[in-house]
């Protein structure tokens, strides 16, 4: 049996929206209460355009996305926190390079060209100590790797 308080509360859960740790709302379809992930907001991000590095409790929160302090572009709090790996970094990277990642990069450059700003993105890549190791991976993903290959 049943008491009458779990039934009104039955009824409330199953009401209830749930917020996703990308800052989006659905409907809950489920007939009770769900723990929801919470987002870490101590959690230090990386910037793949301006590859600077902040707390994700700093980049603000405009129309559901985070913005970077430092050059303005706009991600997801989900993707943020997930590009702190280099291999999921090179892969957003290679993912996004014809929805216009090159274009978007060191936008607090003033240079108005994308070669000097394409520079500057690399020097800061290899100021953080990746740049050998990332445009390794990359050059695999894009298939740029014959001198490993052995042809017969």
């Amino acid at each position: 049996m049943v008491s009458w308080k779990e039934q009104q509360k039955r009824i409330e859960d199953a009401q209830q929206m749930l917020l996703n740790p990308d800052l989006s709302i659905i409907k809950n379809n489920f007939k009770s209460a769900q723990n929801q992930s919470n987002v870490k907001f101590d959690t230090v991000c990386l910037c793949p355009f301006c590859l600077m590095s902040y707390e994700l409790s700093r980049f603000a929160l405009r129309k559901g996305l985070r913005v970077c302090p430092n050059c303005g572009s706009q991600l997801k709090s989900s993707t943020l926190s997930e590009i702190n790996n280099l291999d999921k970094f090179v892969d957003f990277v290679f993912g996004y390079r014809f929805s216009g990642f090159w274009n978007k990069i060191c936008l607090d450059v003033l240079a108005k060209t994308t070669e000097t700003r394409f520079n500057e993105w690399n020097k800061r890549l290899h100021s953080l100590g990746l740049s050998y190791v990332f445009w390794e991976r990359y050059k695999a993903l894009k298939g740029d790797n014959y001198e490993n290959e052995e042809y017969i």
